[in-house]
Parts: structure tokens; sequence; C-alpha cells
């Protein structure tokens, strides 16, 4: 009888044991790093602010230019341009077109949530019809910015990424 109550002390006790360090191990866990909305670089988060709440007379100046920029190219979306003589057929609609990319906007409006923020107060910015995208660059994945462990934070800007690197 005696060495079953000891038995499941030492059980219990393992279990304990098992509970601490995994607590321990939670404890020590780097916090979420922190994806700012807006470049470090003060010139370049005001070019950002400055799409995300553009006046309107300026959207619609924006929007008039595009418009008559549109107006100079050829009726015709077929055309000769190409080639070494020049008289190779291409598509001017697939010279001057555009391919998507992440808006600035977008990214700005989805990365003021922060679990850091107190109060959550959030301010949504908006594309126009001229819109600023980002042309090159990528945002990483959460799980390679700053350290994995707590002891190896050495600096407040350890777990924390500023959008400098993404292109307008």
């Amino acid at each position: 009888d005696r060495m079953n109550d000891c038995q499941r002390k030492v059980a219990s006790l393992s279990y304990e044991i098992s509970s601490k360090k995994d607590e321990i191990k939670r404890a020590e866990a780097a916090p979420p790093p922190v994806i700012q909305p807006l470049p470090a670089d003060k010139s370049k988060a005001l070019r950002v602010l400055f799409f995300a709440y553009m006046p309107t007379l300026f959207r619609e100046l924006a929007r008039m230019s595009f418009t008559a920029q549109q107006q100079l190219l050829p009726k015709n979306w077929t055309v000769f341009c190409g080639g070494p003589d020049g008289d190779a057929k291409c598509n001017v609609y697939d010279e001057v077109k555009v391919a998507p990319k992440l808006s600035w906007i977008s990214h700005y409006n989805v990365r003021q949530h922060s679990i850091y923020h107190s109060p959550s107060s959030v301010r949504k910015g908006a594309d126009g019809s001229v819109s600023l995208v980002i042309s090159s660059g990528n945002v990483p994945e959460e799980k390679i910015i700053g350290p994995r462990h707590i002891d190896n934070f050495t600096s407040p800007s350890d777990g924390v990424w500023h959008p400098d690197q993404l292109n307008p």
C-alpha cells in the first residue's frame, strides 16, 4: 500500500514538473511581432498618409489627369510599334497596363490593429481613382520577424518590422 502511495505521488509530481516546464516554455516565448502600418522614414510615411487621406479635389484632379493621359493613347489597340524595323504589331494595352499589386492603403488599414495599441481606435484610409501600390517587396511572415526567445531581445526595435523596404 505504501508503495502505491509513493508511485502515485511520483506520478503526480512528474505531471506537475511537466506542467511547469510547459508553462515556463510558453512564458519565455517571444511575443507576437509588430508589423507597423507605416514606414519608419517620415517622408515615405507622409506619402502613404497623403494617398490615404487625399482631399477630394486632389482625387478628382488625379482622376482627370489620368483620363486625359488615356486619351493620348492610340485608338487602335493593336498597332505597328515593335520589332527592329518598327513594323511588328504590338498590343498597346498590354504595353501600358499595370499588374495589380498590394495597395499601400490596404496594408495600412490591415496593420493598424494591434494587441499592443491602447485604445484600439483605427483610422481607415481609402484608395481613390488613383492609388499608391507597393511595386516591389513583400511583407514578411510573422514567424520570421524578431527573436523566438525573450532572452534574445536586445533592443526596443527587436520584433518590430517597418515597411520601409516596400517601394511605392
